[in-house]
């Protein structure tokens, strides 16, 4: 049977399972270059193909470290981690077959996050006490029925983004969508939400502007690996009181880690050896403990995904959310691939904006697809529908 020797600050699993982890992680590769091959077109994978693959590489990656160094947490709670896998899989089928198009996938999540907003002000617990290091406006924070101001303030971010991208197609949401994000953004005193929010907006502006597609595609490769890279040198450099304390925290994560950071330690082992509580604050360090650096470069190159498909349309929209997710993640945990619960939210709203839009300049979606790509009465051939749906739509 596979056994763990751990010690009260660090966790040392056995050669042997290092050695089972590398053959996991080499047959995942397999299967990853086998569905490439079936599923890419003749010299390119589409972004969103590649999105998801590395979505469901650094899932199971995940899981199976976890199973592995983390042989005493419940079997229920293992099968129940697989949940997430099930549902993003859903949304691809549906997103790549055309059953959802970008209006409805961001109504739906506008309307669903909406409404969380909206409930969380009836709720039981819906203020926290100040804390030494931020206070709300109204002398205290802003939580709305969670556990953490952060948390609301996250989905908050969502929201404003969301109701801006909805602005020319839901005339009574996107204003009110936006209000309720802006008081919640402002009541819960989050600063990480709020200035991460204001430097997507940056990020939406300055990719419209740009009209270089290289540099599009330069920022897509170097912009997510040079975020992620300054996230890890803060965890390994940040000071036990650094960032509202979060470097002890971080310290203590690093410590249990030690030579588990090229494959990863296993996401149930950190409250049984670091804190009782799964709050990491930094998206790196979660992914690094959870599954090392194939969790890592698999996020990394999610990201790198998307931001490739923004520079296809021109979506300054996707950008922005990507920026979003990638700032805030320095000091927050925006995803945890493990978890059903609100972290799922990053996932679902970046996979949505992948559907192909109603509102381009080119209403059909065709004008980047070359003469064979049509049939002979001038209608899309079966290989010009795929490509359409593989994300050849341009985006104004």
């Amino acid at each position: 049977m596979y056994t763990v020797a751990m010690s009260a600050d660090r966790i040392s699993p056995l050669p042997a399972s290092q050695v089972l982890r590398v053959v996991i992680a080499t047959c995942s590769g397999l299967i990853l270059l086998l569905v490439a091959r079936r599923t890419g077109e003749r010299h390119s994978i589409p972004p969103l193909t590649a999105f998801v693959m590395l979505f469901f590489v650094c899932a199971i990656w995940t899981f199976s470290v976890n199973v592995l160094l983390a042989p005493t947490a419940p079997v229920v709670d293992a099968f129940g981690r697989i949940a997430p896998l099930c549902i993003v899989g859903f949304l691809f089928v549906a997103i790549r077959t055309g059953s959802v198009n970008w209006r409805i996938a961001a109504l739906s999540l506008a309307i669903s996050i909406g409404l969380q907003l909206a409930l969380g002000a009836v709720s039981q617990v819906d203020w926290a006490e100040c804390t030494q290091f931020k206070c709300g406006p109204a002398g205290r924070l802003y939580v709305g029925g969670f556990a953490s101001e952060n948390t609301l303030a996250r989905l908050a971010g969502f929201g404003f983004l969301l109701a801006l991208a909805l602005r020319r197609h839901a005339k009574w949401l996107w204003p009110s969508l936006l209000a309720a994000s802006v008081l919640v953004l402002y009541s819960s005193g989050s600063r990480t939400s709020q200035l991460a929010v204001g430097i997507a907006l940056i990020a939406w502006w300055g990719w419209h502007l740009t009209r270089s597609r290289s540099l599009k595609r330069l920022l897509s490769f170097s912009a997510p690996a040079a975020i992620m890279g300054f996230g890890l040198w803060m965890v390994y450099t940040a000071g036990p009181s650094d960032y509202s304390n979060r470097g002890g925290i971080w310290a203590r994560g690093v410590a249990a880690l030690r030579i588990d950071w090229l494959l990863g330690a296993g996401i149930d082992n950190w409250s049984t050896h670091v804190l009782a509580r799964n709050y990491m604050h930094s998206q790196g360090l979660l992914l690094l403990y959870a599954g090392g650096v194939v969790a890592v470069v698999s996020f990394v190159g999610m990201a790198t995904s998307a931001l490739l498909m923004a520079s296809r349309r021109n979506d300054g929209y996707l950008a922005a959310l990507v920026v979003y997710v990638l700032i805030s993640g320095l000091v927050e945990v925006m995803w945890n691939p493990l978890t059903l619960d609100a972290s799922l939210v990053t996932v679902a709203v970046l996979l949505s904006a992948f559907a192909p839009r109603e509102d381009s300049a080119d209403p059909q979606g065709v004008t980047s697809l070359q003469e064979e790509d049509r049939g002979p009465t001038g209608r899309l051939s079966a290989r010009g529908q795929r490509k359409v749906r593989g994300g050849h739509r341009p985006h104004l």
